[in-house]
C-alpha cells in the first residue's frame, strides 16, 4: 500500500504546515514508474551539495547511465531558468540558444515551470535534445506540479527524457520545494544560464549554489528598460558569462559535435564540401547562414538565394519554418529580419 507519512512542522507564526517525511517508495522498472536513482547516477555535483538530498526519485529514462561512469564522457548538461511571467523576447532567445546546440552533445535541464522553463523543455523535445525536468513535487501523475505541464511533464519522458525529484512520489508541492529543488539544477549542470529576471527573482537560488559549486552562471542580456532584465544585467554587470548565442555556452562548457554514423556515407554521396547534405545537420547549417546574414540586415528570398548560392524553393521553405518557430519575422516589404 502506498502511504506517506506527515510530520507537523511549526511556522514563525505557530501556525501549523504539514511537512512531507520522505519514505523509500520504488515502483516497478518502466517510463510511467518512479524509482530511487542510485547515487552513482546522480547528476554533476549533486551528491557534493552543502545540502545533498537523501534520495533521489527518477521517472523515465536513465539514458546517461552508461556514460556517467565514462571519464571520458562528453556529454554536457546545460540548465535554463528564468521567469515564469517571462516576455516574448525571453521566450525567443531560449528557443535561439537550444536550437543553436542541436549539433552538440548536450541536455537541456530545467524545472517544468511556467515561463522560460517550459519553453526549455519545448524547444528541447522539438530539437531533439535529450532533457531534464526538476518539478517541486513528487513525481506521481496526480501530484506533478504545475498541473497545467502535465502533458509537458508526459511529453519529455515520451521523448526520452526524465522528470528528476528528491520528494517521494506522491508528495504534494510546497513553496519552500522551490528553492530546494533549484540547487539540483544547479548540482546537476555544467553551467546555469539565466534568460530572464526580475530584480528580486526565485533565480537567485540556482545562481547562489552554482556558484558555491564553482558551477558557470551564465547570463542574456536584455533591454534596460525591461524589468525581466534588469537580474540578467546585473549578473553580467558582476561577472557572469554573457551569453548571446549557443557558441557561448558551447566555449564556455566545452561541448563537441555528436557522433555522425552516417558521415562517410554522405561523404561519398554528396562529396566532402556538403557532408550534411539531406540531413538535419545540414539543414541547421542553412538556417545558421540564413540567421547569419538576417543579424546584419534584414533579406529578401531572392537575395539569400543568390548570396547563400541555394534554390529559392530551399530558401523560401526554411525562410517559413524560421517564422513559424518565432525566430524571424516577415516584414511589410517582403524582407525577413531577426
Amino acid at each position: 500500500m502506498w502511504y506517506m507519512l506527515l510530520y507537523m512542522n511549526i511556522n514563525m507564526d505557530n501556525t501549523f504546515v504539514p511537512k512531507p517525511q520522505l519514505q523509500p517508495i520504488i515502483s516497478e522498472v518502466g517510463n510511467n514508474s518512479t524509482i530511487i536513482l542510485d547515487k552513482s547516477l546522480w547528476l554533476g555535483n549533486i551528491k557534493h551539495l552543502n545540502e545533498p538530498p537523501k534520495e533521489l526519485y527518477v521517472r523515465g529514462n536513465i539514458f546517461w547511465k552508461e556514460s556517467i561512469n565514462n571519464k571520458n564522457n562528453s556529454q554536457k548538461f546545460i540548465c535554463f531558468v528564468g521567469a515564469r511571467k517571462c516576455t516574448q523576447y525571453g521566450r525567443e532567445i531560449t528557443r535561439r540558444l537550444i536550437r543553436e546546440l542541436i549539433p552538440y552533445n548536450v541536455v537541456i535541464v530545467s524545472g517544468l515551470a511556467l515561463g522560460i522553463d517550459s519553453e526549455a523543455h519545448s524547444s528541447a523535445i522539438s530539437y531533439g535534445i535529450p532533457t531534464v525536468a526538476f518539478p517541486g513535487s513528487g513525481l506521481a501523475t496526480n501530484y506533478i506540479y504545475p498541473r497545467l505541464h502535465l502533458d509537458l511533464a508526459e511529453k519529455i519522458i515520451k521523448s526520452g527524457g526524465a522528470l528528476i525529484s528528491e520528494y517521494s512520489e506522491y508528495t504534494r508541492s510546497q513553496p519552500w520545494m522551490f528553492p530546494m529543488r533549484n540547487r539540483l539544477m544547479a548540482g546537476a549542470s555544467s553551467i546555469v544560464i539565466v534568460v530572464e529576471a526580475e530584480k528580486v527573482s526565485g533565480t537567485r537560488t540556482t545562481v547562489d549554489t552554482a556558484l558555491s559549486i564553482g558551477t558557470s552562471v551564465g547570463a542574456v542580456p536584455g533591454p534596460i528598460t525591461s524589468i525581466m532584465s534588469y537580474g540578467t544585467n546585473e549578473l553580467i554587470k558582476s561577472g557572469a558569462y554573457t551569453i548571446t548565442t549557443g557558441k557561448d555556452i558551447v566555449e564556455i562548457v566545452g561541448a563537441v559535435l555528436k557522433e555522425n554514423k552516417d558521415e562517410s556515407r554522405n561523404v561519398t554521396e554528396h562529396g566532402p564540401g556538403n557532408l550534411y547534405k539531406n540531413s538535419e545537420n545540414y539543414e541547421y547549417e542553412i538556417e545558421q547562414k540564413i540567421i547569419s546574414e538576417l543579424n546584419i540586415s534584414s533579406c529578401t528570398p531572392a537575395y539569400l538565394s543568390h548570396k547563400l548560392k541555394l534554390p529559392i524553393s530551399k530558401i523560401i521553405h526554411t525562410l517559413t519554418k524560421l517564422c513559424i518557430e518565432g525566430v524571424i519575422t516577415l516584414g511589410n516589404d517582403g524582407s525577413y529580419k531577426i
